[in-house]
């Protein structure tokens, strides 16, 4: 089967919050380092913010199901339940 290396940019709106933002922003970062470095986590801030992930898939649909996961699991772990993936752009990734 083939597979593509492909990158998903991940974005969550609200993130980070304001109040306590850098805390949270530590955490989500620490989740993803720990649990998800495999995929070479980067988050780049801006409004909304977006988490970067890349991995060698079979098709962007399983990437889109992937980068929803991990970032949904992410902020759950670090305590932001109430945030959540709401849109993912696909590319190619070409370092």
């Amino acid at each position: 089967m083939r597979r593509d290396d492909l990158r998903a940019w991940v974005d969550v709106p609200g993130f980070p919050p304001g109040d306590g933002g850098e805390q949270t922003w530590d955490a989500v970062i620490d989740v993803l380092d720990g649990r998800y470095g495999q995929y070479g986590p980067i988050i780049c801030g801006g409004n909304p913010c977006q988490i970067v992930l890349s991995a060698r898939v079979a098709n962007r649909a399983e990437m889109a199901s992937l980068a929803a996961r991990v970032v949904a699991e992410a902020l759950c772990a670090a305590g932001r339940g109430d945030l959540y993936p709401a849109a993912i752009e696909i590319e190619a990734a070409e370092d």
